[in-house]
């Protein structure tokens, strides 16, 4: 009789243990629960890492400004500009700084009158993250330019001229237009000492030329009597 009491006991405890086991598994079954010893697991998938080499700058990414101190020149007079790249993309990107890579080009209607791209010098690779900055000046000789750089080009004639820099080879990679008006030079400043008459009608017009001055009378000899 005690050996069957026993037996129902541990029955009842193995019982017990069997259900809080089972409904706790149960419970963080849906949750992370640790696995039991024994059991298999499956290590987790890496998250995505951008990688690899910088890319080209596209239009979007980038921001182009040109301005200048002033925006009206006499003929023949040099305009200096100021240039600034910025960097809005996350991923870093390669553009050309260079004058021919970011090109200055000035415009008077659909006569393209110079650019910076016309005379270049050696190539300036720029690599730019998120919030760079690179600010640059170009000087415009006032005269005209050709592709080739050649010499002896003339000076660009009075009038309104719209200034834009955009960055080669990247499509829509262009600022907003800025506006230089070249104003002829002032008229010379009349002779005062020279009176023109105005002519009659049929007459040939007539300049009055100042007035001769008297010459200083002769030096008198001592000697002479």
């Amino acid at each position: 009789m005690l050996v069957r009491r026993r037996l129902t006991v541990l029955a009842a405890l193995a019982t017990v243990v069997l259900v809080v086991v089972f409904g706790v598994r149960g419970v963080l079954g849906s949750g992370s629960a640790a696995p039991l010893p024994g059991e298999k697991t499956t290590p987790p998938e890496p998250a995505a890492v951008v990688a690899g080499p910088p890319q080209h700058c596209v239009a979007r990414d980038v921001g182009l400004e040109i301005s200048t101190a002033t925006t009206s020149v006499q003929v023949g007079k040099p305009v200096m500009f100021t240039v600034v790249i910025t960097r809005a993309g996350s991923r870093p990107c390669l553009l050309d700084g260079s004058d021919a890579g970011r090109a200055v080009t000035i415009t008077s209607g659909t006569d393209r009158v110079w650019s910076s791209a016309d005379c270049p010098g050696d190539e300036r690779m720029l690599l730019m993250g998120r919030g760079d900055r690179d600010q640059t000046t170009v000087t415009w000789n006032g005269s005209r330019s050709a592709a080739g750089c050649p010499g002896g080009q003339p000076v660009a004639t009075p009038g309104v001229y719209t200034v834009v820099v955009a960055l080669a080879g990247v499509e829509g990679a262009v600022s907003a237009p800025l506006t230089v008006t070249v104003t002829a030079p002032p008229a010379p400043t009349p002779d005062p000492s020279a009176t023109t008459t105005a002519p009659a009608a049929g007459t040939t017009p007539t300049t009055t030329p100042p007035a001769a001055t008297t010459p200083p009378p002769a030096a008198t000899d001592p000697a002479k009597p």
